[in-house]
This record gives structure tokens, sequence and C-alpha cells, in this order.
């Protein structure tokens, strides 16, 4: 589905954020839940209910299109549709999850923070004839191990992602265009009180822990108007949007407060629009394309690997996938449990059979912010392209 309206949002936390459910797992029990990320639906629908908001009616906007009873599932109905999203530091610098193809090695020197360094990109390569793998995709990812790799998430600016997305990564140093996540956000644990399930009063003197997480704040260098980190996202909508802030909205699982800014674009291509031209620069010296997830993918049964016009990958750089759930406010029930992929992971492809330089591009410009996999109008499934050599 196309929306001729798109808006880039920017999205600044004014509280600490909890990403998850606002109660405790086991009703009546000590719990202490673990951390999980933003999920593509919780941002929908902080944007939405600020658009929703912003027209001051009770009823439905037209904007957002039909109203659905899950917008995981919107059928033929035409609703605001959640392009992507990724970290935003004060100033409006994008921050994006390493791709998963893309090895960094890690130093660390007594009393200083660690510091990571590019070191190459694996391809998809031809099984060796003893090799065992439990990937039945048709190549295999191999590279020489490295002492020193980082392990840990990482986030990279946009220079750097558009030099892995070209196939253009040195070896050098990574600083000012690499930073872990508590660069972004530090954890803060606080108490919550549990809640029957049976009638939503609270159980007396039980308690249990949350984690949230409080976004930085901008540097001392900094002379914006920007509170500190906190996220950019592209929002595509059926109709035309009358307010755009800035003003106060709610996100997360306990509706904390951020401050919400919509801006118009002049259409859809303009979303990272740099990184795409680049890439079009480097398809026709290639040996194929790859898909990197921009937002988590749900994995289900029937999708198990994501397909260009019907072509599954032949090689793929993955992560643990994390379970999630959440809450349908209109249906007012648990949704049921997904998997997800995360954001940073990687599908190989061949460029299609006989595509000249022409039809090379003409895939990166369908395949640029499409959607694989189910959830896409909410934002999951997301993708970039890139090239492999």
């Amino acid at each position: 589905m196309t929306h001729a309206n798109t808006y880039s949002a920017a999205l600044e936390p004014v509280d600490p954020i909890l990403f998850g459910d606002s109660r405790s797992a086991r009703a009546g029990l000590d719990h202490l839940q673990l951390d999980q990320d933003p999920s593509p639906l919780t941002l929908h629908a902080a944007v939405a209910k600020f658009i929703w908001d912003a027209s001051r009616s009770p009823q439905f906007p037209s904007a957002l299109g039909d109203q659905v009873d899950d917008i995981l599932q919107p059928g033929t109905a035409s609703v605001a549709e959640l392009l992507g999203f990724a970290y935003r530091e004060a100033g409006g610098a994008l921050w994006f999850p390493k791709p998963l193809h893309f090895r960094c090695s890690r130093e660390v020197r007594k009393g200083e923070r660690p510091r990571f360094f590019s070191h190459d990109l694996l391809s998809p390569s031809e099984r060796l004839d003893n090799s065992t793998s439990s990937c039945p995709l048709e190549r295999v990812l191999l590279g020489p191990a490295l002492a020193q790799e980082a392990q840990e998430p990482l986030l990279i600016a946009e220079a750097r992602l558009a030099q892995v997305l070209t196939g253009s990564i040195r070896q050098e140093s990574l600083d000012g265009s690499a930073r872990p996540l508590s660069d972004v956000f530090l954890p803060e644990m606080r108490p919550g009180i549990v809640i029957q399930n049976a009638t939503g009063r609270t159980e007396e003197g039980m308690f249990f822990s949350r984690p949230y997480r409080r976004f930085g704040p901008a540097t001392v260098e900094y002379q914006g108007s920007a509170l500190g980190w906190g996220f950019a996202g592209w929002m595509a909508t059926p109709g035309a949007l009358t307010h755009l802030g800035p003003n106060l909205g709610f996100l997360g699982g306990d509706r904390r407060r951020v401050r919400i800014q919509l801006e118009a674009l002049s259409s859809r291509g303009d979303v990272l629009a740099s990184l795409r031209e680049g890439v079009l620069q480097h398809a026709g010296r290639s040996r194929g394309f790859l898909l990197y997830l921009l937002t988590p993918r749900i994995v289900d049964a029937v999708t198990p690997w994501p397909a260009v016009n019907g072509v599954r990958p032949i090689a793929a750089a993955t992560g643990k996938p994390q379970f999630v759930s959440g809450w349908n406010t209109k249906l007012h029930q648990p949704r049921p449990l997904v998997a997800l992929e995360p954001a940073g992971s990687v599908y190989f492809f061949r460029w299609p059979d006989g595509a000249g330089e022409e039809g090379r591009k003409r895939v990166v410009e369908e395949q640029w912010l499409s959607a694989v996999g189910s959830g896409g109008a909410a934002g999951f499934g997301r993708v970039l392209v890139g090239v492999w050599k």
C-alpha cells in the first residue's frame, strides 16, 4: 500500500520509558521482568495516538485511514503505516543497528572506554565438501576468527551504514561512528504494585521490579532545543495531517511522556534518500543484493525466510529471536506471542537472471523500505537494500 502523505517523526522521551508490560507477569508473586527493545508496534501506536489527540475529536481521524481490529492484520483496509525507525541523537543524527555481517573488533584499555574498529563484511561462500550446517540455505558466511571480536549490540552512524550497504568497509577506527546502547540509555529499575488479574485491584503489600530506560540528555556542546536521545520514525498516512506539533504524547507500556514533532516530507522517496542513492551507484559493480532489517521481522512457520519475488535468500546473518506479546486496546485482549528476528539481520540474494544495471537499480528502488513478513503496516520487517561484492 502506498500513501501520498509521508511524515518524519521525532520522539524525545521526557520520562524514563518502559518497553513491555506495566504489571507483574505472575500475579501475587514478586517478579523481575527482563528488559526488552522497543517494538515497532509501540512506536506506531505512539505516533498514531498523537495524531488522534491532535485532531481534538473523539472520532477516529480520517487522516489515519480505517480503524481496524488488529493493525498487524489490516487486510485490505487503508491504514497508516510505520515505514521504519532509528535512534536519534540531539541535533538529528541517526544511529542504526549494526548489520550482523559487519564484523568489528573491540579494544579495551584499563580505565578507558572500549574502542571499536571495523574489520570486514562477510559474504556468501560455497560450502566446503566436508562442512555441515544447520542452516538450510544454499551458502554460508565464512571468515577467519577474530581474536577480539565485538559481541555486544552496537549502533552505527548513518555514514558508516552507507559504507556497509555499498560494500565499501575498510579496516579503521570506528571512533565517532559506532557506540554501545549504553551511550543512548541507562537501565533504571522501578517498583510496581501487583495487580490481581481477576479483579484489576492492587494486591496489598506485593511489589515487583520493572526495567525502565532513561534516555541520555543532550551533550553540553549542543545548543539546540532537543531534549536528548530519542527516536526518529517515518509514517505514511492515507490523509494529510493538519497538526504536526511539537506537543506531548505517550510512549511505552506505562504511558510515559514523550515530546513528538512531525514534519511533512515531499514524498516517500525522501526517507533515507542519500543511503538509497549510494546503493544505486554500486548496484552495477556487485555480485548480489542484500536486505538489511531496519526493524524486527515477525517469523512464523509460513515465512521462515523473507523472499523477493518468490525467491528466498542464498545466505543470511541473523540474530537470536525475541518472543514478545502485547495488548490489543481495540479488542481489550492480549496479543498472541510472536517471534521477532532482530533488527540488523541481513539476507543475501543473487540479482535476477539477466538483470543489467537498470534492472538491478529497479530491484533496489522496489524493495527500499518494503516490508518482509507480516505486520508491515505496524512497522515490522521494514528493510533497506544493500549490495555484496
